[in-house]
């Protein structure tokens, strides 16, 4: 091989090294693209879920609140039907 070879064939190996790192460059880019749209996604949803514990947190100490405040103003008072199964399963479920 003459130098004017091997000077080409080292121009064109630097070529498709420089095009390797191009499409490596633009394939990190898109990835660094979607994952922070996957973040933006992420944090709106748990900002939505963590409202939505805290809501569901002050409606259950309510209902809890006005149970003892009619029960201790009025022992006789029914404050659901006949039937409290279905009532204490829904007030046995812990909520994480």
């Amino acid at each position: 091989m003459s130098v004017i070879q091997k000077n080409q064939f080292a121009k064109e190996l630097k070529m498709q090294t420089i095009k390797q790192y191009e499409k490596l460059i633009n394939l990190y880019n898109d990835l660094l693209d979607k994952h922070e749209h996957i973040n933006k996604w992420f944090t709106k949803t748990n900002f939505q879920y963590m409202k939505l514990e805290e809501q569901n947190y002050y409606l259950k100490w309510k209902v809890e609140y006005l149970e003892k405040w009619i029960k201790k103003n009025n022992p006789d008072a029914k404050l659901y039907k006949e039937d409290n199964s279905e009532y204490e399963s829904y007030k046995g479920v812990k909520h994480e």
